[in-house]
């Protein structure tokens, strides 16, 4: 995959993540599973994993970190959110995602 399009990828992401974040601070009071689905991601998920496995090598983490993680988040906390939806589980899965993405 070309490096450009793996950074703009991210980019998007990130600008996605940044609008997510003032519209939960705008609306505070709305659960953020009522209108998170609303935003579009332009890119897929093919994409956003490149563009995270980049982001770790140019962070020196470790790949296997980021696999380990992509496997918890879309293996374990996707389907306990479809088995039973609670507020514990979507906490995990957030957990979960901020691990993916090298925020915590």
């Amino acid at each position: 995959m070309d490096p450009d399009a793996i950074r703009r990828s991210w980019e998007q992401v990130k600008a996605r993540e940044l609008v997510m974040r003032a519209a939960k601070e705008a609306v505070p009071d709305v659960p953020e599973w009522n209108w998170k689905h609303k935003i579009v991601d332009e890119s897929g998920s093919e994409e956003r994993f490149h563009a995270r496995v980049e982001t770790y090598d140019a962070r020196r983490m470790s790949r296997i970190s980021h696999h380990f993680w992509w496997l918890v988040h879309n293996c374990v906390a996707h389907p306990l959110i479809g088995v039973a939806p609670l507020k514990s589980f979507f906490d995990f899965h957030d957990w979960t995602s901020k691990k993916i993405n090298g925020e915590d």
